[in-house]
């Protein structure tokens, strides 16, 4: 969806459009990674993107922005009180949020590891389609009975590198 529809709707100016197809896609793209995905503590520390914990707030970020965007009315009304002018049209709104689902990160890595740790992370982002692509184009489709199989949350993962398996430790 992302390579498909969002980055052509971009390069052809249509902000709203590539916005929510990139939101949608981005959605279901890492609702894989929650529930198909078993996490190992020690690999997600050494991470320099998101983390379980800064994946929790960045939903919780989205879903007050959708809800921004639902009750905008009254908040502009609102912001009108005090002489606050945000006249921002849907796809001015929707491009903004879609910035800030990668701008606070981004800099968070500059600040924390360099320029060079930052842009390689944000080229990383706009590649991951591609290379997920390259790398998971055997799961493209998945038998439905798999999506009754839930790991267990709180249960603790360990990831095997060398054979790719991943148990469940005895806690």
């Amino acid at each position: 969806m992302m390579l498909a529809m969002a980055y052509p709707y971009f390069f052809v100016g249509q902000t709203l459009k590539c916005g929510l197809v990139f939101f949608i896609s981005h959605v279901i793209r890492q609702s894989g990674h929650f529930f198909y995905e078993h996490q190992d503590w020690d690999i997600e520390k050494l991470k320099f993107g998101h983390k379980d914990a800064s994946k929790k707030e960045a939903v919780t970020i989205v879903f007050v922005a959708g809800l921004g965007y639902c009750y905008r009315a009254e908040i502009w009304e609102i912001l009108n009180k005090y002489h606050v002018a945000l006249n921002l049209s849907a796809a001015q709104y929707t491009s903004l949020v879609a910035f800030m689902t990668i701008m606070p990160h981004f800099v968070e890595i500059v600040y924390q590891f360099g320029w060079l740790r930052g842009i390689s992370w944000l080229l990383k982002i706009w590649t991951d389609p591609i290379t997920d692509l390259l790398d998971f184009y055997e799961y493209a489709f998945i038998h439905p009975k798999w999506s009754l199989v839930l790991k267990d949350q709180s249960g603790v993962y360990k990831l095997d590198p060398n054979t790719r398996v991943v148990c469940k430790l005895d806690t």
